[in-house]
């Protein structure tokens, strides 16, 4: 029995609709199923005086400089709280930011590091270098983009402000992951 015209072809018009709909249902599917990932964890770690401790909190970081100069800085705290301890990086350089080792020098240096341990009630640890260069502050960049930044640090600090007991710090270990914009 033939169909009638009509019905052929609302026949076929019907087997295409489901040929586009099965199309456009597997469409769907693979870009929901597509995602940006996770969001990335930044951290700033480091043990201090054999201590590990973490500065993941508000990690805030200023990528700038002027007059020539390029500059990095991030700063992270434990915590919320205003008794946590912090952490402070700093690199600068007369060339953008790049991989390689930053030192703390008593001499001008192409490119500078800055490492300062932040406690409450104004008690400030910076790094130092001493003259026998036995002592050096470091920061190592692993990996730079435009995104983010990772690397190492570690150094002797010694108490810049503040009144402590303690007057000075060993940083080791530091380990950081941050992001640059």
């Amino acid at each position: 029995m033939k169909l009638p015209y009509f019905r052929r072809q609302l026949k076929t018009l019907i087997l295409y609709m489901q040929k586009i709909l099965l199309v456009a249902a597997c469409a769907l599917f693979i870009f929901l199923s597509c995602s940006k990932g996770a969001p990335r964890t930044y951290t700033i770690t480091a043990d201090i005086d054999g201590v590990t401790e973490s500065f993941n909190t508000n990690i805030v970081v200023s990528n700038g400089g002027n007059l020539g100069i390029y500059e990095i800085t991030a700063k992270g705290f434990q915590n919320n709280s205003s008794s946590a301890n912090g952490m402070l990086l700093t690199l600068d350089d007369a060339n953008p930011i790049s991989t390689g080792t930053y030192i703390l020098s008593t001499a001008f240096s192409t490119k500078a590091a800055g490492v300062y341990y932040i406690q409450p009630i104004n008690i400030e640890y910076g790094g130092y270098t001493s003259a026998s260069g036995a002592d050096v502050t470091t920061i190592t960049v692993t990996s730079i983009d435009s995104a983010s930044m990772q690397g190492t640090f570690s150094g002797q600090l010694l108490l810049a402000t503040g009144n402590s007991a303690v007057a000075k710090r060993t940083v080791t270990n530091g380990k950081f992951n941050i992001a640059l914009q």
